[in-house]
């Protein structure tokens, strides 16, 4: 693996194996498989993230890896954050079971299986049983879900109540309004469905030049990437249960417009 950028260790990704055949109950010996990203110091971390790709996506989108072109990695990136992050592969998608005997697999099959692999991530955690450079720890288990896989770990947090916290990313922003009723139902399992709006924002691949000239919004320049993701931190939080049903602007300010 290459070496993340301005980074004096690596980062390595270990595989992992949860089997799953009881819960799904199809009668099929059903594993699905995952990629875990350590931070330097494991007994330090601040939570474990549990990522979930989009439909048709495997791990590999948690773990985008060029020849030549270091630091797209979200595993690398957030290992090196401190956060242990495990990225698994949906049953029927990359290295899991395909699991046949229930006929086409849909939604609940697959929220199934994740709520499994969840589960087991929690108490393999507790007894230090998740990989032999993980001492037992209560770190706060975090749910990251990207499109189709924010719709899982909705269900799965709705059903099972794994996460202490869920980040849904790109899911649920089109929807009619009588389905505000399942969130309704959602909101007392301390799940928030919020969609956050970024503007113009500066990332590693932004140009010196162009982070220096004036933005057009009320901040007068470039909102990092960084800022963006400290509004993020705070709605993942419990701090945020005031916070429902709503849309963050995060581009630094709109001349000339309130929203309220």
């Amino acid at each position: 693996m290459p070496r993340t950028q301005d980074r004096a260790w690596q980062v390595m990704r270990h595989s992992l194996t949860f089997d799953v055949t009881d819960a799904v109950e199809s009668g099929e010996q059903l594993t699905q498989a995952a990629w875990l990203f350590l931070p330097e110091r494991p007994v330090d971390a601040a939570g474990v993230l549990l990522c979930l790709a989009g439909g048709t996506y495997d791990k590999h989108y948690w773990h985008i890896d060029i020849d030549g072109y270091p630091g797209y990695s979200f595993g690398e990136h957030l290992a090196g954050s401190g956060f242990v992050v495990i990225a698994v592969d949906h049953l029927a998608i990359g290295e899991s079971a395909d699991p046949t005997a229930l006929g086409p697999v849909g939604l609940e099959l697959l929220a199934r299986g994740d709520a499994e692999v969840a589960r087991q991530v929690r108490e393999r955690l507790r007894r230090g049983e998740l990989h032999k450079d993980l001492p037992p720890m209560s770190a706060p288990l975090i749910g990251v879900g990207h499109s189709m896989g924010a719709c899982l770990a909705t269900m799965v947090q709705a059903t099972t109540h794994p996460y202490d916290a869920v980040v849904l990313l790109g899911a649920f922003t089109d929807f009619e309004y009588e389905r505000w009723d399942s969130f309704r139902e959602l909101a007392p399992h301390g799940i928030g469905v919020v969609t956050v709006h970024p503007g113009i924002t500066r990332t590693e691949a932004t140009s010196e030049a162009a982070a220096q000239r004036p933005a057009a919004n009320l901040a007068g320049r470039m909102i990092d990437a960084r800022e963006v993701a400290y509004v993020v931190t705070f709605l993942a939080s419990p701090k945020s249960a005031a916070v429902n049903g709503d849309a963050i602007a995060a581009g630094g300010g709109v001349p000339g417009a309130i929203y309220y």
